[in-house]
């Protein structure tokens, strides 16, 4: 009887002491996202890639897209000239983790095994993409106003505004009644100011029109006020 407890007693420990899957971390690190608390999300999206090394089954791209968007908000609340260095390094980051996150769900794309929480994962990559491109053309955009007007810059400006419409042509192709799940407040309106701001900088107006079209939260008589004003006039978060 006493051989039986020890041998059930190892067996009950060895169960706990197991890691676990690396998706429980993923779960985990959104619900701190939600919480606003960055610095332990990042770390539980991070404890996926340990979680699964070596295992059969890995939630890389879940955890990679999880730390992007971890980067984004990160650099949102942290404004100021003082803080310039250290929200260029988090968009740096963004890129390599959605970059990442890329890779693995093209994976499961090119296999045709995609459940339901892989379309979701894949349509917060590309919108990841566009907000945080959105971002570096912005930036590229003040650099170029204030900084001596040096032609480069600008093109960097024009180069990143064109990726995000193209990225946005898919979002809006594949997903076209976005939502970010993480953040009520952003949704495909959200794409599409970013997209009417891109076209802007590349001086296609008329596009620009046609984006405010599809913004039922902008409500803005164009006959009155620039397109220029009625874009400042939205709440853009991400």
């Amino acid at each position: 009887l006493i051989l039986v407890i020890i041998l059930f007693s190892c067996e009950e420990l060895e169960e706990q002491t197991t890691p676990l899957s690396g998706i429980f971390y993923v779960f985990e690190g959104w619900n701190e996202f939600m919480n606003k608390d960055y610095e332990r999300a990042k770390e539980l999206f991070s404890a996926t890639l340990l979680a699964d090394q070596n295992s059969e089954t890995n939630y890389y791209d879940y955890a990679y897209a999880g730390l992007g968007w971890t980067a984004i908000y990160k650099a949102n609340i942290n404004p100021g000239i003082e803080n310039r260095i250290l929200r260029e390094n988090l968009r740096s980051e963004a890129i390599n983790h959605f970059n990442s996150a890329e890779l693995g769900i093209q994976i499961r794309l090119d296999s045709s095994n995609m459940n339901q929480l892989d379309s979701l994962l894949y349509a917060n990559i590309i919108a990841g993409k566009i907000f945080n491109t959105s971002y570096l053309a912005i930036d590229k955009a003040m650099e170029f106003y204030s900084d001596g007007s040096d032609d480069l810059v600008w093109l960097d400006a024009l180069n990143y505004s064109q990726l995000v419409i193209s990225e946005s042509d898919l979002l809006l192709e594949v997903f076209s009644d976005y939502n970010f799940e993480y953040d009520e407040s952003i949704n495909i309106e959200d794409i599409r100011i970013v997209r009417a701001q891109s076209f802007i900088r590349l001086g296609d107006f008329a596009s620009a029109v046609n984006e405010i079209e599809f913004i039922n939260s902008l409500d803005c008589n164009l006959s009155q006020i620039s397109i220029i004003e009625c874009l400042h006039s939205s709440s853009l978060k991400p």
